[in-house]
């Protein structure tokens, strides 16, 4: 790819921006801090969806997040030939939480959790990582508690809390805040920013719409990764079958 053009901070800020994301940090810090990063954590509801749910309905996502989630894996997978480690962490019992994360190869997920930093360390001691390499995608209160230990925090921004919003930022809770809100793929804008700052997308993406050597290995190592399903107890984590 030697005539790739790489995005510059200013035009990644302007670009954002546009879309009606918020900088808490500079791009240039959160470039910096995009060094560091070897796993992520999410939240579900709300972060993948809208936030709506019902009895009998498990939570939804999109797939234009999917396809995100797909291609920032894989601009990490050029760049450090493996693929890195992601969770979903909720405090529900998720059945589409488990089912994206089988079909989309992610390493676990925790449910039933209500101190979700418990989640966090124990995903960090599998995972041999500490929590400030760790990227956390959230979106509301009870996520704070995870993302505040995290080295990188991306909110999921909505118009309906900007009480909570202006503390989050009053506080440095969070990096970054979405200008996509929930049902508009805000999943997707955070992929995107993440690899203009790493200055990996137009490879990643020639390379997947090529779908080359490189693109068809990552694949292959992908489609090898079974999820670990974990349930929060009084003591620790339960592995389901």
């Amino acid at each position: 790819m030697k005539n790739e053009q790489r995005i510059s901070d200013d035009e990644v800020f302007s670009t954002f921006t546009a879309l009606g994301g918020q900088f808490i940090l500079s791009p240039e810090r959160i470039k910096e801090k995009i060094s560091g990063i070897k796993a992520f954590v999410f939240d579900w509801d709300g972060v993948f969806n809208n936030g709506y749910k019902s009895e009998n309905s498990p939570g939804l996502f999109a797939e234009p997040d999917a396809a995100g989630l797909n291609l920032l894996r894989y601009s990490y997978f050029l760049s450090n030939a493996y693929i890195v480690p992601c969770a979903i962490i909720t405090g529900e019992n998720n059945p589409g939480a488990v089912f994206f994360s089988k079909r989309e190869c992610f390493s676990s997920v925790y449910m039933k959790v209500l101190q979700k930093p418990d989640a966090v360390l124990h995903f960090c001691h599998k995972n041999n990582i500490t929590p400030e390499q760790i990227a956390c995608v959230f979106d509301d209160i009870n996520d704070i508690s995870m993302a505040k230990m995290c080295g990188l925090r991306l909110m999921v921004g909505k118009k309906a809390n900007p009480v909570f919003r202006e503390l989050t930022v009053k506080n440095n809770w969070c990096d970054y805040i979405t200008g996509c809100e929930q049902d508009k793929y805000p999943l997707r804008e955070i992929c995107e920013l993440i690899m203009a700052l790493k200055g990996s997308y137009e490879k990643s993406l020639l390379s997947r719409v090529a779908f080359d050597d490189s693109y068809k290995l990552f694949l292959n190592h992908k489609k090898s990764i079974k999820p670990s399903l974990f349930t929060a107890v009084e003591n620790g984590f339960r592995e389901e079958n």
